[in-house]
């Protein structure tokens, strides 16, 4: 089977749709699938897979809300210029969750947030 790589459109066996960046004919690098039930999944792909899930700014980085997955953990929430910014929840494959502030990628607090966003109450 000849394997294709670059940017473009591929439409698989199931009826789903992949538009973006592709290597050896699996999603590989920004674009969107639209599955044959109608849902669409746009983001980063590696190797077949979705590794991040949500807003991208213009050179394609996570910018806004979006949700990374880790081999051990998924980060969900807040993005900019392709870091952890803002508030965001932090799942370990053995249960624990971290609910966290980060700022330009760097872990600052971890614990009670008031509807502001803002620590309150217990926290480190």
């Amino acid at each position: 089977m000849k394997t294709y790589s670059g940017k473009g459109t591929i439409t698989f066996k199931k009826g789903d749709v992949y538009e973006g960046v592709f290597q050896d004919n699996k999603p590989n690098g920004v674009g969107k699938m639209t599955y044959k039930n109608g849902r669409v999944c746009e983001g980063i792909w590696w190797r077949g897979k979705i590794d991040y899930e949500g807003e991208l700014n213009e050179n394609g980085k996570p910018h806004g809300r979006g949700k990374w997955i880790y081999s051990n953990r998924t980060y969900e929430g807040e993005w900019k210029n392709g870091l952890k910014d803002g508030e965001g929840k932090m799942t370990y494959s053995d249960g624990r969750v971290c609910e966290c502030i980060w700022k330009k990628g760097k872990f600052q607090y971890e614990g009670e947030l008031n509807e502001n966003g803002k620590p309150h109450g217990r926290g480190k």
